[in-house]
């Protein structure tokens, strides 16, 4: 999975620059964001994170950003609202195998995600990413009927 979402951002706008000095590549930020997204608490400390990774503060954070930015422009491809066809397979598949009997028709279906909790408030539209548990999260979704065949 991490391969896949590095080839889709790798040739992201974000990670070219006309500078004398290049970006580090692209599966190396991806690889110290990724690191740390993953820490929690002291552990995800810039500090910490840089002598791991061999880096800077300044790379760390330009990293977090170009990657962040380099995946949210993937939205439109894998978010888009549902047909009225696939409304109501939806409904049928929950009513089939939940058992809400039609109680929820009108609702919204999403599929659970895993939830990645963020060491501190991202920098843009911080407080959309603030959980009722008290922190700032991202839930990752995935509908696992999606066909990638084509990108890749």
């Amino acid at each position: 999975m991490l391969q896949v979402l590095l080839h889709l951002i790798e040739e992201h706008p974000v990670f070219q620059n006309n500078s004398n000095i290049p970006q580090k590549p692209v599966e190396v930020q991806l690889a110290t964001t990724l690191y740390r997204m993953g820490r929690y608490g002291n552990g995800a400390r810039l500090e910490d994170v840089t002598q791991i990774c061999g880096t800077s503060k300044g790379d760390i954070k330009n990293a977090a950003c170009w990657c962040f930015n380099a995946i949210e422009s993937l939205h439109d491809l894998f978010v888009w609202p549902l047909t009225a066809e696939e409304k109501e397979v939806e409904k049928q598949c929950m009513n089939q195998h939940l058992g809400f009997q039609g109680l929820w028709q009108e609702g919204w279906v999403m599929y659970d995600g895993t939830i990645v909790v963020l060491y501190v408030k991202p920098g843009l539209n911080g407080n959309a990413y603030y959980t009722q548990k008290g922190n700032y999260d991202l839930n990752a979704q995935v509908d696992i009927s999606l066909n990638l065949s084509g990108i890749i």
